[in-house]
């Protein structure tokens, strides 16, 4: 039982890893390309 519950967590770590990954290099080639220093040092954040 316990297996089962820490895959299901493990797999809930890593979508939410992906997911903001995904949004750091969204907004890193969105303040890329509008020029936003605010865009860019937020996504570095």
């Amino acid at each position: 039982m316990e297996d089962r519950n820490t895959a299901r967590e493990l797999g809930a770590v890593r979508t939410g890893l992906v997911f903001s990954s995904l949004l750091c290099v969204a907004e890193l080639v969105g303040g890329y390309l509008t020029n936003s220093l605010a865009l860019v040092t937020d996504a570095a954040h």
